[in-house]
């Protein structure tokens, strides 16, 4: 009976949890009718201007994706259900007696929590996807030279603009002789579309496809552009389909630059432009045979410039000065006439003869046009010629060996963008940089000349990273046949089609004695597996071979004397024993060689100066890799399955001076105990030569003087902190010093002040307790004088309950320049969090808040008043996004009148449906610095600052916003709106 009983209990008890949860949910919903229908009323307002947020992007020919579509469907849906039940309750309650509120009441409380429960549903969604969306940037700006002044290319310019506004032109093709100027005139197009005028497309994307491109080559840079991944594997069906669909999404411009054979769209993945509204592609190409292939709608020829034009282009670039010489300037006229208008020959030529300033030097430069030049196929003679001789004129010493320096960057395929952290490690081996300086030395030495390339011309800025450097295709072609005749090089680079190495070619290698070898970004699957001697070969460069899986001993036993391997982003599994012969082996690049899992004893290899492993997929160093005491620089970064680096192997690298252990499955461990731990902290405190390190640590540790004397003496640092040591992909900066700390949740007890020490810039992500850590700092009684740069992001800061109740006396941070808010809470104004620190923003630059949806004023102005500048004085930029509580940007509570941004350049304001104001009548900054007022999505804001009205407007202001907002602007003088008026430019 006991067991029954029990049983028959722990049903009933069952079956009344399951009837009480509801009911009692009910009641709840009854109690609560006035409560919960305010709080919808506040969430369908909210929803409103999310989806009013969404307008603009339409405005911009943004189509929302898919998601996005059913999303702004359901809100219409929502806010349909709240109007009929809005009316329904107001009617219902009128017509119902006292003695059936009750139950109304009861109905009114389920249905208000289901509506409620839709709209919390929809606001969450809506912030998932909200800059995934929409934020990707129109138009990417490409650096390069202007062709403003230029009356030939101004007027091709425009005439392209035309045809892009004329719906009928889809395909249009630009054509001329290479070294004419297409690219150039192309570039210039792609900056004129970030205008807001001519911002004509959802977004412009830029493809370099070059000689040798492929169809993947042109899929990835589409994809990277629209932050698509490709999937490994993934079908080229599939491909095609995703491009297609994510490219049909907004109105686009493609621009394919460099084509030499004709490309079919549709294999790419570019939908029909038929059946689309305003979408186009350009392509410039050397021949009209290709544009007409491709079926292009209208083609633009590029001709040479006239000799007026040649001649001014020709004395910007040598100097007015010596242009217009009285004895030189015959001889440079016949100079200039040499170079058959070709802008990119005049450029060239005019960029080293800059500094010659006697007669003779002219004679011989003109002599030397005017002869006749070896033929090179590849060049045509008058563009030939011009770039020889501006080769011929590069002053090289034996510290900076410019023509070497410059055929090593030939090596690469056409429009290929190298990183100079690479050619750091290339010219050292190779002997260019001289050894005996330090990481610190050579990177400057690399970039002297490196600058001295570029103002010779011959070299540029890359386009997708203008940090990396590019070579135009024109001089490419004229260094490898330089090189191929000076240089002892053979270049096979970027020709896809080339799948093996065949004996033939390195026969030739050793018959002729060449130095340079190189298969860059080719679809070489095998090598040779016989010996074949090319005894004075220092530099084999096998690097974007992703097909090469196996590398056979008996080939690398036939350069002896190598000192450059690279054998980056390819399926190799290993590398042969033969290795151990390359005892003059001073590089070793290994970078993303993914399938690569174990290493051959280093033993040998003593002379190894650089090696780069990482993200490969090493489990353990090599044998005898503590015996390479030469090692300079040693990247291991995002080799995930590198659990553990055995004691002794980093401590005995004497020498060591560039260390990157970051992104690993493990962090670094402050004691010898820690085992879960890639290294001991301690072991890196042996490494006194070291100038750059690029590390994980787990938590933050107690340290001593030794840790803190330790780190001021590293020149460049990237420190991740997190609390197992993992990193999330935070990228590091090799020539900064910057910490990250992430996913913490701070005590106020923690050693920060020594990693903040000699920090550049910091990143607090995802923490909890920051305001306990801050409290800490500011206990600490020292101010960071060299941090310049602080992000938060998604934290909580509980200001207001630690407010201590006077401002700290020193600042804390008094050369801050940039500070950077992304989804902060618990912060009503930047000005709480500058009094609870001390800031005094003397060194501000920039300020941009982004989704912080409690702040409700930017900054307290008369708060900043007090202070001894008196001003923000050197803020020039401020943006302030999506901010939905936001009402005003500056506040004056004083009497008196306060000018706080005097050299403010820039005001960017987005999606602040809340915001009546940028600041109150006695904020009476004058705003003559200002260049920029931008304001989308601020539908409540219809005044502008009596000081922008009233002040006189700099020639390059540029206000811009949607013609409904500046239309329904407030006043105080009609004239103003006059005078303003023509520096405004509407979003279409």
């Amino acid at each position: 009976m006991e067991v029954v009983a029990a049983i028959v209990g722990s049903v009933l008890t069952e079956s009344f949890r399951f009837l009480h949860e509801p009911i009692t949910s009910r009641i709840k919903n009854q109690f609560k009718v006035q409560s919960n229908r305010k709080n919808l009323e506040e969430k369908m307002n909210l929803l409103s201007k999310l989806e009013q947020s969404l307008d603009l992007d339409e405005r911009l020919r943004y189509s929302p994706r898919t998601q996005v579509q059913d999303w702004l469907k359901r809100v219409e849906e929502l806010k349909n259900e709240f109007d009929l039940f809005q009316a329904g309750a107001e009617k219902k309650m009128n017509n119902t007696s006292f003695g059936c509120l009750r139950c109304l009441d009861f109905k009114l409380g389920n249905n208000l929590a289901r509506l409620m429960l839709k709209a919390n549903k929809l606001v969450g969604e809506r912030e998932a996807f909200d800059s995934s969306i929409y934020r990707l940037e129109p138009v990417e700006h490409i650096p390069g030279p202007s062709v403003v002044g230029q009356w030939t290319a101004s007027r091709n310019l425009e005439g392209i603009m035309k045809l892009l506004r004329d719906d009928s032109v889809k395909r249009i093709g630009v054509w001329g002789m290479g070294g004419v100027g297409k690219t150039t005139l192309i570039r210039n197009l792609n900056n004129k579309l970030e205008s807001p005028g001519d911002m004509l497309f959802g977004i412009v994307i830029w493809v370099v496809v070059s000689q040798h491109g492929s169809l993947k080559t042109i899929q990835s840079r589409i994809a990277e552009r629209l932050e698509m991944q490709i999937g490994i594997g993934e079908s080229d069906e599939r491909i095609v389909s995703r491009l297609c669909s994510r490219l049909r999404e907004r109105c686009f411009l493609i621009i394919l630059d460099d084509v030499w054979d004709a490309i079919d769209l549709d294999k790419v993945g570019i939908p029909r432009l038929e059946g689309l509204t305003g979408s186009k592609v350009i392509l410039t190409s050397r021949s009209l045979e290709v544009c007409n292939e491709m079926e292009t709608d209208h083609n633009f020829e590029v001709c040479c410039l006239r000799d007026n034009e040649a001649w001014d282009l020709f004395s910007e670039k040598v100097g007015e000065e010596v242009a217009n010489d009285d004895e030189i300037k015959p001889h440079a006229e016949k100079v200039v006439k040499e170079c058959h208008g070709l802008p990119l020959a005049i450029t060239i030529v005019g960029a080293s003869m800059s500094k010659k300033r006697r007669v003779s030097q002219w004679q011989d430069a003109l002599g030397y046009l005017q002869r006749s030049m070896p033929l090179n196929p590849k060049v045509e003679d008058k563009v030939f010629k011009p770039l020889k001789l501006s080769y011929d004129f590069l002053e090289s010493t034996e510290d900076e060996p410019l023509k070497s320096c410059f055929l090593f960057l030939c090596l690469f395929p056409e429009d290929y963008e190298v990183p100079l952290q690479r050619l750091v490690q290339y010219w050292l081996a190779e002997g260019l940089l001289d050894e005996r300086k330090n990481y610190e030395e050579l990177h400057n030495r690399c970039d002297t000349i490196v600058e001295k390339l570029k103002a010779f011309c011959l070299l540029e800025c890359g386009i997708i990273d203008p940090s990396h450097v590019r070579m135009h295709d024109v001089v490419r072609d004229v260094g490898i046949w330089i090189a191929t005749h000076e240089c002892k090089s053979i270049v096979r680079a970027g020709e896809c089609e080339l799948t093996e190495i065949s004996l033939e070619v390195l026969e030739n290698c050793s018959n002729r004695g060449v130095k340079r070898v190189s298969f860059v970004g080719n679809d070489i699957e095998t090598l040779p597996s016989c010996e074949v001697q090319c005894p004075e070969t220092s530099t084999l460069l096998l690097l974007d071979n992703l097909h090469l899986r196996e590398m056979p001993s008996s080939f690398l036993l036939g350069f002896p004397t190598l000192r450059i391997l690279d054998l980056s982003e390819s399926k190799i599994k290993s590398l042969p024993q033969s290795l151990a012969n390359l005892a003059q082996l001073r590089t070793l690049v290994l970078k993303r060689c993914y399938q690569l899992t174990e290493l051959p004893p280093f033993e040998a290899l003593g002379r190894l100066q650089v090696l780069d492993c990482s993200y490969s997929g090493l489990t353990e160093l090599p044998q005898g890799f503590e015996k390479l005491t030469n090692l300079r620089q040693l990247d291991i970064s995002c080799t995930h399955k590198l659990q553990r680096i055995p004691t002794g192997k980093i401590s005995n690298l004497c020498i060591l001076e560039y260390l990157n252990v970051m992104g690993n499955a493990t962090g670094c461990g402050m004691s010898r105990e820690s085992e879960n731990s890639i290294i001991d902290f301690e072991e890196l405190l042996c490494l006194q030569e070291l100038m750059a390190l690029c590390i994980d640590i787990a938590g933050i540790p107690r340290v001593t003087a030794v840790h803190v004397n330790w780190l001021k003496s590293i020149n460049f640092f990237a420190v991740h902190v997190s609390p197992d040591g993992r990193n999330p992909k935070i990228p590091a900066t090799v020539n900064s010093k910057e910490v990250h700390f992430c996913g913490l949740h701070f005590a106020g007890d923690e050693s920060v002040p020594w990693l903040l020490a000699n920090t550049f810039s910091c990143s607090i992500i995802k923490c909890k307790g920051v305001e306990l850590m801050l409290s800490a700092l500011v206990r600490n009684n020292a101010p960071f004088s060299h941090l310049k740069r602080l992000t938060m992001s998604t934290c909580h800061i509980s200001v207001v309950k630690t407010l201590p109740m006077r401002r700290p006396k020193f600042d804390l941070l008094p050369n801050l320049e940039a500070l950077y808010f992304y989804k902060l809470t618990g912060v009503g104004s930047v000005s709480d969090l500058s009094h609870f620190l001390g800031l005094r923003f003397t060194n501000l630059k920039r300020l941009d808040v982004v989704y912080c949806n409690q702040l409700e004023c930017l900054l307290a102005v008369d708060d900043i008043e007090g202070e001894e500048n008196n001003c923000v004085e050197k803020l020039e930029q401020i943006n302030i996004k999506h901010c939905f509580r936001l009402r005003q940007v500056f506040k004056n509570t004083s009497s008196s009148c306060c000018k706080p941004f005097p050299n403010l350049r820039s005001l960017e304001l987005e999606t602040l449906p809340e915001l009546v104001q940028i600041c109150n009548a006695n904020v009476c900054s004058p705003w003559e610095s200002l260049t920029l007022l931008d304001v989308r999505g601020c539908n409540r804001l219809r005044k502008l600052p009596v000081g922008i009205q009233s002040a006189r407007p700099r020639s390059t202001l540029l206000i811009r916003g949607v013609n409904g907002w500046w239309n329904d602007l407030e006043w105080d003088r009609p004239e103003s709106k006059v005078r303003l008026g023509s520096h405004f430019t509407p979003l279409s």
